[in-house]
């Protein structure tokens, strides 16, 4: 399985380490130029990519690309199986839009898309499935929402098959909702 992880953060990284004794090569992007080195001590290819550019920066730090984004589209070529872990948006999804077009001519395998639980929004303590009517509360999980959508009908119209996670409690070590009650900075949402 060779791996390209749009937004090598916190979940991502345990699909890494989960899936290591399968991965035949393994890339990785992040927005912040500061993590190239942690995201390489993985043994994980850093690329730069910010979202908001239509261009990536390129393979960081050994590969700079003086053409912007080629070697990132290069290499996003070689992958058999997509990760996408970046939020969306106002505008959408900025994998679909910078990479869309490639995406359908390249094939891959698969394309998974981690999306959260906060598309269902508030069910009154009622218990939630995949069949659970999405009714999102926030912003975000709004653009989630629709970035979910955009991906089915992607993958409808490209064959290449995608699969929607929604995961909960995505927060990382320290990160979670008990230490933003412990430290005071939660926020109720109504």
């Amino acid at each position: 399985m060779r791996l390209f992880i749009f937004g090598l953060g916190y979940s991502a990284r345990a699909v890494v380490e989960r899936l290591r004794p399968r991965l035949e090569a393994v890339w990785g992007t992040t927005r912040d130029p500061q993590k190239l080195s942690d995201i390489a001590a993985l043994g994980v290819p850093p690329i730069l990519f910010n979202g908001n550019s239509d261009v990536a920066d390129g393979l960081a730090p050994r590969h700079p690309s003086p053409q912007g984004g080629g070697e990132l589209v290069a290499t996003l070529r070689g992958a058999t199986h997509i990760l996408v872990s970046i939020a969306p948006d106002e505008t959408g999804d900025p994998v679909l839009r910078h990479f869309g077009a490639e995406l359908a001519g390249v094939k891959p395998k698969s394309i998974v898309y981690l999306s959260t639980v906060g598309v269902y929004g508030n069910h009154d303590g009622a218990w939630v499935d995949e069949e659970s009517a999405c009714r999102p509360v926030s912003k975000r999980s709004r653009q989630r929402l629709a970035a979910e959508a955009a991906w089915r009908v992607f993958s409808e119209q490209s064959g290449v098959p995608v699969a929607i996670i929604r995961l909960a409690g995505i927060y990382g070590p320290g990160r979670g909702p008990f230490e933003r009650i412990r430290s005071g900075t939660a926020r109720r949402i109504l």
